[in-house]
């Protein structure tokens, strides 16, 4: 969509038929924006706005945040790679303090900085509408994630907070990390290179059974070493990590985990699910959370499909040869805890199959509609 005219006059006349402005790779000068900005004061029917590769720059960045300081309409906005720099994120910060509708902003590569970064978080301590904030590339550093772990001690609305390709470290993961145990909000994390190491991925880990809330975490291309992929894979294997269902470290024991016994992991979960109608909710979460090389579970979707449900013995045999490929310390763990697991699986004997296991041996289960429960 280009910046007409036409469009102008149909968000100043509050045209019901316009709801979304896409004005993506535009590019424009800065009259149009501030052209957009006064057919905005009045608006009350548009509800996002995409300027995605527009190159709109700091002033007209002020210029949307006086907009949103009285809009109620407007719940999206996408300023991915504008150059409003770290004045233009102050100005929508304040705007953020007294705006009620905002619930998604985009400020992708715009070179916001620490400065900016802090803005946006002491408007986060008042804010309690805004659910997503993406901050992918901003060139914020561990001050800047001391001052959003601050917010996120207080703030229970934002639930994903991108800060992907930054420079936070360990000790920006580490103050990230105490705000978790806290924080009652946030569902999504990305921590993605940020050259987060052992010291970081430990404190993040010891958080995870304190955080009830958080159900994606994503660590890739950070330099995480072997005490930080032990820490992480202990907290997962306790079920501290009981709510997470989708987890992204690229650490070379986790992976090794995931690749090494894919195929058995992938048997197990798919042999499982099967079994579901004979497992509760808890039994099963139990059993595929506790066992890492199954933290990818979210992704098996209905790779099972076809796949008929096996013995009790041969869930068992499987547990077992997880056991004996995982390194030793995991190997201590789950000497403990499969026996308890493999009392919860009812023996064929005792119980009858249910539906969908009928359905399987009778060749008319699907695979469809077996979902986590």
């Amino acid at each position: 969509m280009e910046l007409t005219a036409e469009v102008l006059e149909q968000v100043r006349s509050n045209d019901p038929t316009l709801t979304k402005l896409d004005l993506r790779n535009n590019e424009f000068k800065e009259e149009d924006v501030l052209a957009l900005e006064k057919a905005l004061e009045s608006n009350s029917t548009i509800t996002s706005i995409d300027l995605y590769n527009s190159r709109i720059g700091e002033k007209c960045a002020i210029a949307l945040a006086d907009v949103l300081k009285t809009n109620t309409s407007i719940t999206s906005l996408n300023l991915y790679y504008n150059n409003i720099g770290a004045k233009g994120a102050i100005a929508l910060a304040e705007a953020l303090k007294t705006n009620n509708t905002l619930a998604d902003l985009d400020l992708e590569a715009n070179g916001i900085g620490n400065e900016g970064t802090s803005a946006l978080a002491e408007a986060l301590k008042s804010n309690s509408r805004l659910a997503r904030l993406i901050l992918f590339n901003n060139n914020i550093e561990k001050e800047g994630a001391q001052y959003l772990a601050d917010a996120l001690k207080t703030n229970s609305t934002l639930a994903e907070l991108n800060l992907h390709f930054n420079n936070i470290g360990d000790e920006g993961a580490g103050d990230i990390a105490k705000a978790l145990k806290s924080n009652k909000g946030l569902s999504v994390l990305n921590l993605e290179s940020n050259d987060i190491g052992d010291a970081g991925t430990i404190a993040i880990a010891e958080a995870i059974g304190d955080n009830k809330r958080l159900t994606v975490l994503n660590l890739i291309n950070d330099r995480i070493g072997g005490k930080g992929n032990t820490a992480l894979a202990k907290a997962f294997m306790e079920g501290k990590h009981r709510n997470i269902v989708d987890v992204h470290p690229t650490t070379k024991e986790l992976e090794a985990y995931c690749a090494e016994n894919w195929k058995i992991a992938g048997g197990l979960i798919r042999t499982i699910r099967n079994h579901f109608d004979r497992l509760t909710g808890d039994d099963f979460r139990d059993i595929s959370y506790r066992i890492p090389s199954i933290i990818t579970v979210a992704e098996m979707g209905d790779s099972h499909k076809g796949i008929a449900p096996l013995s009790s013995k041969t869930i068992a045999a499987m547990l077992m040869k997880v056991k004996a490929a995982a390194p030793e310390d995991i190997q201590q763990v789950l000497q403990l805890e499969i026996p308890e697991y493999l009392k919860r699986l009812t023996p064929e004997a005792e119980t009858p199959p249910g539906p969908h296991s009928q359905a399987v041996r009778d060749g008319q289960y699907t695979g469809k509609g077996v979902v986590m429960p």
